[in-house]
């Protein structure tokens, strides 16, 4: 299993990253949601065919899991709190404190 760090360069509240895994190209959404105080994401397919949509992000969960989508790519992708405080991301945490990890399976 090799790890792989998402790039996290936006201070926006929503916005779109493009990323390569495996050789494919995907679109990874995410989304504050203000009124919950947490991060969203959502992932799709290059021409934009969803894959899965508005998932919480939760520390040390595989957002790919109980997804079935068989465009899917295999491996798994965790919000790792690279402090060890095990406190959930806040606006100014994502690619900061929090990490994208992809997992190779």
């Amino acid at each position: 299993m090799i790890n792989y760090e998402i790039p996290i360069e936006s201070i926006e509240p929503f916005f779109d990253l493009r990323i390569d895994i495996l050789n494919i190209e995907y679109i990874l959404e995410l989304s504050w949601n203000n009124e919950g105080n947490f991060w969203t994401i959502s992932m799709f397919t290059a021409d934009k065919t969803p894959i899965f949509l508005c998932r919480k992000l939760i520390l040390n969960y595989d957002i790919f899991s109980y997804c079935s989508h068989p465009l899917l790519p295999q491996g798994n992708l965790r919000a790792v709190d690279e402090s060890n405080t095990l406190k959930e991301c806040d606006f100014d945490d994502l690619g900061n404190r929090i990490k994208l990890i992809y997992s190779t399976p």
